[in-house]
């Protein structure tokens, strides 16, 4: 038996998650068809992490096992890719070990999260959201990202429906910046992009999702950041916010 790493690109807009659904196309089942396709059966097959519906992927990491090894694996890799759907691709192929699992095996996922103070060209719309009230203020911003890092349990920034045991989750990085057009991920743009960038060793069901929205309120309305860190530390029981939209989110990174 010899196992594989892939890692993968996605626009999510069109599916209804990475896991396979009963209710609408999957990420995974595409995926597993044109895999099996060209690799023939896949005696396991695992991610690193299950992104929801509308959400996309530059880094998402798979494995998978086969009784018959590949031979070529940038032929295998290309050969897959013409058969996937076009906003699914697979940007590599490597043998690993055995031992390796993409989301047991991982140390930290690396999510962004990519927005505008204004309406962003057509060619955007799926991946951009905007808010023309937003004030990205430099140090309001640091210390937005300060408040999260660390490790906090995070049961109030999560959406019902998760199954993880620990609510407790470590923050390594966050980090508000502006995106220049020559590092946004999907081409150029002389509008400012921002970027909510967090690295962390796991996440709760729209964790990601939730602690951005807490953060669109306070760039708003500086005036809400004491409220947001008195319901961080369950010093209050309210903060109102809105959980931003998914298409603006994507997994870029999967660190082992």
């Amino acid at each position: 038996m010899s196992r594989y790493k892939a890692i993968v690109s996605y626009i999510g807009t069109r599916y209804y998650g990475f896991q396979i659904q009963n209710n609408g196309p999957s990420i995974e089942f595409a995926l597993r068809k044109g895999m099996t396709q060209v690799l023939g059966p896949l005696a396991v097959f695992g991610y690193a992490g299950r992104t929801d519906s509308g959400v996309h992927a530059t880094g998402q990491v798979l494995h998978f096992s086969l009784v018959n090894p590949i031979r070529d694996l940038e032929k295998a890799c290309y050969s897959i890719n013409c058969v996937l759907p076009d906003d699914i691709q697979i940007k590599c192929i490597e043998q690993v070990s055995e031992s390796f699992h993409a989301r047991r095996s991982a140390k930290s996922r690396e999510y962004q999260y990519f927005f505008a103070k204004e309406k962003p060209p057509f060619y955007l719309t799926d991946y951009v959201t905007y808010d023309t009230l937003l004030h990205c203020d430099v140090d309001l911003s640091t210390q937005l990202c300060q408040l999260f890092i660390g490790k906090h349990e995070f049961s109030r920034f999560r959406s019902l429906g998760s199954t993880e045991t620990s609510l407790t989750k470590e923050v390594f990085d966050m980090r508000i910046e502006a995106i220049s057009h020559q590092n946004f991920i999907l081409g150029e743009t002389n509008q400012t992009i921002y970027g909510l960038t967090i690295v962390a060793n796991a996440f709760l069901y729209r964790m990601v999702r939730h602690i951005t929205g807490a953060c669109f309120k306070v760039l708003k309305n500086p005036n809400e950041f004491k409220q947001l860190k008195s319901y961080f530390f369950k010093e209050s029981q309210e903060f109102k916010y809105q959980v931003a939209p998914a298409k603006g989110l994507f997994l870029t990174k999967v660190n082992y």
